[in-house]
């Protein structure tokens, strides 16, 4: 209503007219403002009105259940909620084969983790316990989360040998989703907390004896410029 009475006093100073000018511009407004809530009000009452004369016909009320009952039909039923997988490598082979032949042979297990993780097994299970606790997840009412020992061995199989997303998941049995979450997270939280405390830049005395022993091998630093 302001934005009205202000434009209607506009308009009356850029006509210079008079006041009586003025008085009937502003019952005008008045007037199409009532007129404009009549017609809005009329047309909900007369939409209303056909809504429920519409739906009030049997006819068309037995073609809206046909319909619905039609595309109900054409529904395909889930299969399953989660795939059904077995045991995988980390079950069978790295819980399983590794640890009975290693309390026999523990030089031999040993070097299974080295060929298959590109570490030996005292410094992965270091890195379970240093950064296990980053990667575990909450149980839910749906299943289990992936435990993180096999979660943090999927990212370090990925880093050693860089296989692909769909071979990971057929090897440990997850999911292909599963296996890209699995290796971003855990690749961030390794980058986030692994590589701060283990590659380090050397600073103050210790870059002057780094220069001292690398002058000492490789013989004094020299700056070619061609």
């Amino acid at each position: 209503m302001k934005s009205t009475v202000f434009v209607v006093l506009v308009s009356w100073f850029l006509s210079q007219s008079s006041v009586e000018g003025l008085l009937q511009q502003l019952v005008s407004s008045r007037k199409l403002r009532a007129c404009s809530k009549y017609l809005v009000a009329h047309s909900q009452r007369w939409l209303q009105r056909k809504y429920r004369t519409f739906f009030s016909d049997p006819i068309i009320r037995n073609m809206i259940v046909n319909f619905i009952m039609l595309f109900a039909s054409f529904r395909m039923e889930r299969r399953f909620w989660v795939a059904p997988r077995v045991e995988g490598f980390w079950e069978k082979d790295v819980m399983g084969t590794w640890v009975s032949h290693g309390a026999v042979f523990p030089d031999w297990e040993d070097n299974q983790y080295v060929e298959t993780y590109r570490m030996t097994k005292h410094t992965f299970w270091y890195l379970c316990r240093r950064y296990g606790k980053l990667m575990k997840k909450q149980n839910t009412r749906i299943r289990c989360p992936v435990p993180f020992q096999k979660w943090l061995a999927i990212v370090i199989h990925w880093l050693a040998h860089d296989l692909s997303f769909s071979q990971l998941a057929r090897m440990y049995c997850v999911g292909k989703s599963t296996a890209l979450c699995i290796v971003h997270h855990g690749v961030s939280v390794l980058r986030e907390h692994l590589v701060p405390e283990s590659i380090r830049f050397p600073t103050g005395p210790e870059l002057s004896q780094v220069i001292r022993d690398f002058e000492a091998l490789c013989g004094p630093l020299a700056v070619v410029v061609l």
